[in-house]
């Protein structure tokens, strides 16, 4: 059981690793065609903004997710608090 948590463990920090990466190509190819076609990168519209709020959140598991203390079941809380 405890191999098969740590599986999950190193499964999930590949894909939020990932997925982290893509919404970070997204956030920024979104600002420059926002410039493009309305003259401003950034406008704080709704789905901006919480682009940006999962963007800081997942930012934060992942920095966290480096420090030793925290992997393991305190990582695995606050990927099921990122979800919420």
């Amino acid at each position: 059981k405890s191999e098969l948590n740590q599986q999950l463990n190193y499964w999930s920090y590949r894909v939020i690793s990932l997925g982290f990466i893509f919404l970070t190509i997204g956030i920024l190819s979104g600002a420059v065609w926002a410039n493009e076609a309305w003259g401003y990168y950034w406008s704080w519209d709704p789905k901006e903004t919480w682009a940006f709020i999962t963007w800081i959140v997942f930012t934060m598991y992942l920095h966290i997710r480096t420090n030793i203390k925290w992997k393991g079941t305190n990582s695995a809380l606050w990927r099921l608090l990122d979800f919420l």
